[in-house]
């Protein structure tokens, strides 16, 4: 597609930051500065030298002619349009994560109720990623956390007109600073290396579904960022056609991964909606009122916290639970065990496995005898 872009306010809305950011990962070298006004970039294509002058300042009047002489030396030296070269310097500052299916090309447009499936699963998809930085679990439901919440306010999704992708979802990040003192990565790098790592672990745990049979190879993925959520989301785009799905970094903050490619065809839907059924019945359940027999206690000689067993009284949950106690809430149970009288706890059930567990045990109470209320 031949495009010439010209619209001021479009070319000004370009940073220098992104500009320098594009220039440095595309093998450009800074050779100078103009007048303390710009930095001068230079490459050699093809036996011409090119030179492109990136403004110090954002604002200016000829900020906008400077963008627009940028985009057609780009264009010319990567030989992409300049509506191609615009896109890449706007989306230097975000990773990306582009969606395409099997059936399209190039030349297709999107209909709106394709372009709502997108919208929605890659929704889904930075959602759980974002909410597996929080806390990772098989599965998520209610409220966003607020984190998430806002980063998601963040990320925009564009349409593709110069490739096959039928959409492209930039989910900004501010610049890595030389020699900061801050090693942790921004909350929203953190999410799409998350949702990078989730799809590598999916694509992995439904290569060796089909291959073998089950749905344990997703047993305790939900550390690598695999969820009900993210299955789900993938499951809705394959079950009409094959699925790509392209993750980059943003040259804004350089990463040491690669870019990467994932495939989902069509035949894997099935076994991402079984996956999807399987994550949620592995779902903590949280808050959930448990009342039964302590039946063994187990606690080292140097430590506060004891470990006890308990036998709930409820018949859709496992034959024994084992949970940690911290003091003084070991003391009641011991006194349970000893007096041999239920007790009753609030408590959050986990799938470990094979096993369960009981995490975060409060409200801890004994009942005096097998007919009695909690006291």
């Amino acid at each position: 597609m031949r495009v010439e872009i010209r619209d001021p306010a479009a070319l000004a809305s370009i940073p220098s930051a992104n500009v320098l950011a594009h220039l440095k990962s595309r093998g450009w070298t800074e050779e100078g500065n103009w007048r303390q006004r710009a930095w001068i970039f230079g490459k050699e294509v093809e036996g011409r030298h090119w030179e492109i002058l990136v403004p110090q300042r954002d604002a200016g009047a000829g900020y906008a002619r400077n963008m627009f002489e940028t985009l057609r030396v780009l264009s010319q030296t990567e030989e992409v349009s300049e509506l191609e070269a615009f896109h890449r310097l706007v989306s230097a500052g975000s990773d990306t994560v582009r969606f395409s299916s099997g059936s399209r090309s190039a030349e297709d447009v999107i209909s709106l109720h394709g372009a709502m499936d997108l919208a929605s699963s890659a929704y889904d998809l930075l959602m759980s990623a974002g909410r597996s930085v929080e806390r990772p679990s098989p599965a998520f439901s209610g409220r966003v956390p607020k984190r998430v919440s806002d980063y998601l306010e963040t990320v925009s999704t564009l349409p593709s007109y110069f490739d096959d992708f039928a959409l492209i979802v930039h989910s900004p990040v501010p610049p890595k600073l030389q020699g900061s003192l801050v090693p942790m990565l921004p909350f929203a790098r953190r999410v799409t290396r998350k949702l990078d790592q989730g799809l590598k672990t999916t694509e992995l745990a439904v290569s060796t579904a089909m291959k073998e049979g089950g749905l344990s190879a997703f047993d305790e993925s939900e550390s690598f960022g695999v969820s009900a959520n993210l299955c789900g989301a993938i499951a809705q785009l394959a079950e009409h056609s094959d699925v790509r799905i392209d993750l980059a970094w943003a040259p804004i903050h350089p990463s040491d991964s690669p870019a990467t490619q994932y495939r989902f065809r069509q035949e894997t839907a099935d076994v991402l909606n079984d996956a999807r059924v399987y994550l949620r019945s592995r779902a903590p359940l949280l808050g959930e009122e448990i009342t039964g027999d302590v039946v063994l206690l187990k606690r080292r000689p140097e430590d506060a916290d004891g470990l006890a067993h308990i036998v709930p009284e409820r018949t859709d949950l496992p034959e024994t639970l084992a949970v940690t106690f911290e003091q003084p809430d070991y003391d009641t149970v011991i006194e349970a065990f000893q007096k041999q009288v239920r007790v009753s706890l609030t408590a959050d059930v986990y799938h470990l496995g094979r096993r369960h567990e009981l995490r975060n045990p409060r409200e801890i109470r004994l009942l005096a005898d097998t007919n009695d209320a909690v006291t």
